[in-house]
C-alpha cells in the first residue's frame, strides 16, 4: 500500500529581510544589514512552518480563543521558540463586511526615516527627532 504525505504549505512568499538582530558583546544583540544571500533565501522550512503552526494550535487551544504569537529563530542553532503570547485583538474584531480604502493625497517627498509598519491605514504627523 502507497501512502501519500500531504504538505500543508501552499504558498511561500521571501520577505525583504533588509535589516538583522545579531549576537553583540555581553549578551547584547545588535541590528545590521543582511547580505543579500539571506534577503534572497527562505528563513523558515516547510518543517519549521509545520511546527509553529502546531505549535499555534496547541496555545491556542491551551487558551481557548484565538492568540498573536511572536516566534524566534535563534541565528546559531537554528532552535525555534515561542517568545510572546497573548489574546488576538485586532482581526477578530475588525468587520468583515467593511472595506477601508486608504491613499496619499500629497506631493511625495524625500523619506527622512524608514520604519517597519505596525498597521495597515496611513496616518501623518510631525516628526519628533530624539
Amino acid at each position: 500500500m502507497c501512502q501519500i504525505v500531504l504538505n500543508p504549505v501552499i504558498d511561500v512568499r521571501i520577505g525583504a529581510k533588509r535589516r538583522k538582530a545579531v549576537y553583540a558583546e555581553h549578551g547584547l544583540t545588535d541590528t545590521v544589514d543582511a547580505t543579500r544571500d539571506e534577503r534572497d533565501r527562505r528563513v523558515l522550512t516547510d518543517a519549521e512552518v509545520r511546527r509553529l503552526a502546531e505549535w499555534a494550535v496547541a496555545v491556542e487551544d491551551h487558551y481557548g480563543c484565538p492568540m498573536d504569537l511572536e516566534w524566534a529563530k535563534d541565528g546559531v542553532t537554528g532552535d525555534l521558540a515561542i517568545v510572546q503570547a497573548r489574546p488576538e485583538t485586532v482581526q477578530s474584531r475588525r468587520r468583515t463586511t467593511t472595506l477601508r480604502r486608504c491613499r496619499l493625497t500629497g506631493a511625495p517627498g524625500d523619506a527622512l526615516v524608514e520604519a517597519i509598519a505596525v498597521g495597515e491605514a496611513i496616518g501623518s504627523g510631525a516628526v519628533c527627532r530624539m
